[in-house]
């Protein structure tokens, strides 16, 4: 890149959630030049053609309502047609790896056109950013691929070895991922867990950078009578505990259920996120867990206020939303050390973590949790030290010195 550079004049491509905010911050600060995007469930969208042209089976995948995810950005030159362009080209009976390169690669034509003259550098999510570089190879531009997964392959195995009927669905692209990589010039990783898995794959150090997710702090807050130095238990025995996320091994469920055979019987379990029916049948036979299906996030906003901690025992999460959702709201966390989150987590001294796919190490963190309330105590302070981090703002200033660094 021309050091000479220093205004950048960036095109985003994002889903809407995560890229709203980065984008609403480059905005802020005079560097976005264009915004594709793919609406999630939760997000407003404006279709060409129109819902009526596209099958009933495909307008089911969306819910569209009139909730932003974050007001105030009409300014946004944002282009939603993405989605439609998926939509229609990508039939849901194709296989899932299939859906996924065409979806990934119509997402792509539609990111290169939103490059113009005045863009010098191009910030996208990985996996549709391929297109945008073949058409646009000549051009001294800035490529920052933003990786929020293991490296692909990473996932595959751990998936392999646990035995999990889970495939990682990016393993039918990876070589067009690793072309992707081999032409950025930074990739930026949600967490050094995920840095670690490039470095693995024999990426050398200098081209990734680190930069935890964000999280929305003006929603996801403690509740404004909450003092954690005044915390109370319902007895001196008792837990609340949280788990959000899908009821399966790959998130670590079975790891709780087994820790939680040989906790106090005061000790309660709140589960919120998908599950089969199997899944629920077997959570019910304990009546210490209520299972509480999906949520909206006000509901699940007031389940972190409800709970003493959030429990995180996945065997492999790049980041995990759910921990910085959950200390925003000033409820620890136990995580495990597979998880991207669990750096923010000791970094603060927000919770505890224990060792991956071993229930004995969840154990004893729980037990510490019940048996040392000072430890608790302290943990819940450690959110408070921690919220200054986890809003998008400190995402913004991080994400533009990974831009300064790298012109």
């Amino acid at each position: 890149m021309d050091q000479s550079k220093s205004a950048y004049r960036v095109a985003l491509g994002f889903n809407v959630r995560n890229g709203t905010y980065i984008a609403s911050a480059l905005a802020d600060s005079g560097m976005l030049e264009s915004f594709v995007g793919v609406p999630l469930r939760s997000e407003p969208i404006a279709l060409h053609p129109p819902l009526s042209k596209i099958s009933p089976a495909q307008r089911a995948i969306y819910r569209f309502n009139q909730r932003r995810v974050v007001p105030g950005l009409s300014h946004l030159r944002y282009t939603p047609s993405y989605l439609s362009e998926v939509l229609l080209q990508v039939p849901r009976s194709a296989p899932l790896g299939a859906r996924l390169a065409r979806s990934q690669k119509a997402f792509g034509n539609v990111l290169a056109r939103s490059i113009t003259s005045e863009v010098n550098a191009v910030h996208f999510a990985s996996g549709v950013g391929l297109e945008s570089m073949r058409q646009n190879k000549s051009r001294d531009l800035l490529w920052v691929c933003q990786r929020r997964a293991l490296h692909q392959e990473v996932e595959a195995r751990l998936s392999e070895a646990e035995g999990s009927d889970y495939v990682h669905p990016e393993r039918v692209i990876s070589s067009k991922l690793n072309s992707e990589y081999e032409r950025s010039d930074v990739i930026l990783c949600n967490s050094r867990l995920t840095a670690s898995t490039f470095v693995s794959m024999g990426y050398p150090e200098s081209r990734l950078r680190v930069v935890h997710n964000g999280v929305d702090t003006e929603f996801f807050r403690p509740d404004d009578a909450d003092d954690p130095a005044s915390h109370q238990r319902d007895s001196p025995c008792s837990l609340r505990m949280l788990f959000v996320g899908s009821v399966d091994r790959r998130k670590g469920f079975d790891l709780l259920l087994a820790a939680l055979d040989r906790l106090p019987e005061s000790v309660q379990l709140r589960v919120a996120g998908a599950a089969s029916a199997s899944a629920v049948a077997r959570v019910a036979r304990d009546e210490r867990v209520l299972y509480l299906g999906k949520l909206s996030p006000g509901e699940l906003r007031a389940q972190y206020r409800w709970a003493d901690v959030t429990v995180l025992p996945s065997r492999a999460d790049a980041f995990g939303y759910v921990g910085s959702e959950s200390l925003a709201c000033g409820t620890p966390v136990v995580a495990s050390d597979m998880t991207g989150v669990s750096e923010v987590i000791a970094d603060h001294r927000a919770g505890w973590v224990f060792e991956s796919g071993r229930a004995d190490s969840l154990l004893e963190a729980l037990e510490q949790a019940i048996d040392e309330p000072e430890m608790l105590i302290a943990a819940k302070l450690g959110t408070a030290r921690s919220n200054p981090y986890l809003g998008w703002g400190r995402f913004a200033r991080e994400l533009i010195s990974v831009y300064s660094d790298s012109f």
